[in-house]
């Protein structure tokens, strides 16, 4: 089991915006959810008031295609990798 301090926050990444996200113990943090779908994914979370609100992608839609396209560089997500896929 990994122990951590309370004051050490936990970071995540988001590669498609480079935005790190960080959840420290000293405060709440909202209830993320994640659907992973066979056709799209979507990330949502729950507000001040607790309704939950569905996080834009990077292309501004509430619906990311699930798809994941691999090229001698990087792995490609989403409608990119969906149109690398087409070529």
């Amino acid at each position: 089991m990994i122990k951590r301090s309370l004051d050490t926050p936990i970071c995540f990444s988001l590669r498609s915006t480079d935005t790190l996200l960080c959840m420290t113990d000293s405060k709440p943090q909202p209830a993320v959810g994640i659907d992973l779908g066979t056709t799209f994914s979507a990330v949502a979370f729950l507000d001040a008031q607790g309704r939950p609100e569905t996080i834009r992608n990077s292309e501004g839609d509430l619906t990311t295609p699930s798809a994941v396209f691999f090229d001698h560089k990087r792995p490609i997500v989403g409608l990119e990798a969906v149109e690398a896929g087409l070529l």
